[in-house]
Formats: structure tokens, sequence, C-alpha cells
């Protein structure tokens, strides 16, 4: 449990959602966004205490026996980037889509020359990290990490904005700046990871402009890692999680494993070889849904919700001394009590 100082950065970090949502809603997600990334100070202290949790609270969460229900996010896309790119499954996904094509009747050559490469074993992969805060990852050895973030807590990690990242058709070096990186070329990543960031973004819309520009980023066959934190049971937020994977696949991504940990929920999506074949799946599936009576409603843009969304804060409301609603406290938990490394 968390006690003491952890509690305190723990609501530092969940008060920062909250102002920055109250904030779209007054003026609007784009400049709500805007203005938070001019927002050095809170930035800098919200980093820092992301950073002071992870290293000093959360890795001694995931090594303590006693704790059986803490659960590393770290370990757990290190295993699922492990077990995709240097054993069998990456392959066995290629073979999946071959017969998922053939379902679809969907042909073309792109699959046939893919097919070499998604026998191979790398020896490193290219991981794009964003929100990645202070670097977990690099002590990896088969990870090439890029890491980026609003406010670096470490010096290994570049300050980006990645909602208004732009992305290069060419395969063009990234465009650094003083430690800034402002683009990246298409295609350019095997591996593209989320992990507790797109809770932090105001509006669906913007959540879905994230992994939008992932698609793009990530090679024909690479993999997006998303952690995002919930507390409640399985199926509680089913329905949110359901939205996201069509969201998703409209963006030609596939979902290819999903786990309910206790506070987190943990998906991997793969990008497609084949550019029509996570649209045909999503049309596929939508259709079977309607003829169920269970069709879900909303361009993709409107899909990427969660819990917070819903919320209809009052004026008194808008003061954080006061009370916040159940969802808001259980971000303060989560990551008080979250396990890292």
């Amino acid at each position: 449990m968390a006690t003491g100082n952890h509690r305190e950065l723990a609501n530092a970090i969940k008060n920062v959602h909250q102002t920055l949502r109250l904030e779209a809603k007054k003026i609007g997600e784009e400049k709500a966004w805007r203005e938070h990334c001019q927002k050095s100070e809170v930035l800098q202290n919200y980093s820092q205490a992301m950073q002071q949790l992870a290293t000093e609270h959360w890795e001694k969460n995931s090594s303590d026996t006693q704790n059986k229900r803490a659960v590393s996010r770290v370990q757990w896309i290190v295993k699922q980037c492990e077990d995709y790119f240097f054993s069998e499954r990456k392959f066995q996904a290629f073979q999946k889509e071959i017969a998922f094509c053939s379902r679809f009747n969907l042909h073309g050559d792109i699959l046939a020359e893919y097919k070499s490469k998604a026998s191979e074993v790398p020896e490193v992969v290219n991981v794009l990290d964003v929100g990645s805060c202070y670097n977990p990852f690099k002590i990896f050895s088969r990870f090439n990490v890029v890491a980026v973030d609003i406010a670096p807590a470490s010096f290994d990690v570049y300050k980006c904005d990645f909602l208004n990242l732009d992305v290069l058709e060419d395969k063009s070096k990234p465009t650094k700046l003083d430690g800034e990186i402002t683009s990246l070329a298409a295609a350019s990543f095997e591996v593209i990871i989320f992990s507790l960031l797109l809770e932090y973004l105001p509006s669906s819309k913007q959540r879905y402009k994230c992994c939008s520009k992932a698609s793009k980023l990530l090679a024909p066959g690479g993999i997006l890692c998303i952690v995002t934190p919930d507390s409640k049971h399985a199926t509680a937020n089913s329905g949110i999680m359901k939205k996201w994977r069509y969201a998703l696949a409209s963006e030609g991504l596939l979902r290819l494993e999903y786990d309910k940990l206790p506070h987190l929920h943990c998906m991997v999506f793969r990008k497609c070889i084949h550019p029509c074949l996570a649209r045909e799946w999503l049309s596929s599936v939508m259709l079977s849904d309607t003829k169920k009576g269970k069709s879900i409603s909303g361009s993709p843009e409107q899909l990427m919700v969660i819990p917070q969304d819903f919320h209809s804060y009052s004026e008194e409301q808008d003061n954080l001394k006061h009370e916040v609603r159940d969802d808001d406290e259980s971000i303060a938990t989560i990551f008080a009590d979250l396990p890292t490394l």
C-alpha cells in the first residue's frame, strides 16, 4: 500500500491529469494542450514525480515476494517483444494474416514479399518509447531505444511533443534540435510503446491521433504496446477496451495480445502487412455486432475514451482541493501502487 511521500507523488500526478482535463473542457483540447506544454515547472515536477515513483516505489513493489499482485509493466512489455521477435510468434502472426486475407479475399504481392522477413530473427529491434520519462527500456540489450517525452527526466530522453510530431514519408533521419525531436520517418520502428501515456491526454481525439501516428511510424509487422491504468475488475471497462480495439483497427492495427492485470490493461497491437486487412476485419465484426444488436456507434476519433471523459465537473470541483470523482481518485491509488521493473 502507498504511504507518505508515495501518496503525495501519486496525488500530484492525479492533479495534473485532472487540471488538464478541466482546461480542455473550458478552452478546448488543442489550446489546453498547447498551454500545458508551455508549463515547464508543472511538467518537470510531474516528470520527477513519475521517475521517483517508478525507481523508488514501483521497483520495490515488483521485487517484493509478498506482493503477489504486483506485476511489472516494463517486464510485461519486454516479454511480449521477446516472444514476438525472438521466437516463432512473428511468423505465426504472419501465417494468421495470410489466413485472414484468404477469408476476406485479399490478395497481393506484398504478403509474398514479406514472407522471408516474417521468419527472420533480428539482432536488435528499433523501439520508440513515447512518454518515456526516464528511459526504463535502455537496460535491455536487444532494444535500440529512442525515448521521447514532453518533459524528460533523464538526459537520454529527447524532448518531443508526440501529438505534434511530423511523420516524414521518406527515410530521412530524425530532426533533432538541441535535444528535441520534431520529426521521425515513417515505418522506422519495429516497436512503439505507450506506457501510461494515453490516459494523460484529455480527449479521445488526441488519443486516437497518437495511435494513428504510431501506425504510420511502425514498419509492417511491427507492434504497438499499450499499457493503461484500471484497478477495476476485468469486465468493468471491457466495453471501452472494445472501442479501443475498433479504433485501432481503423488504422491498420489488429490486437495480438490482451491481459488485464490488477491495476492495468496491457495490450499489443500488430500493424498488418496487407494495408486493407484490419479494416476488412473491422467491417466484418461491426456487421456481426449489428446483427446481434451490439453495434458500437461513433467515428474512430470518438472511440478512444476513458472513464474520466464522462465526468461532468461542476465549477466547485475546479478547485482541486474539493472532492473528486471516484475514477480520479483511482488514478492516485493506481500510480501509488504500480510496480515497474
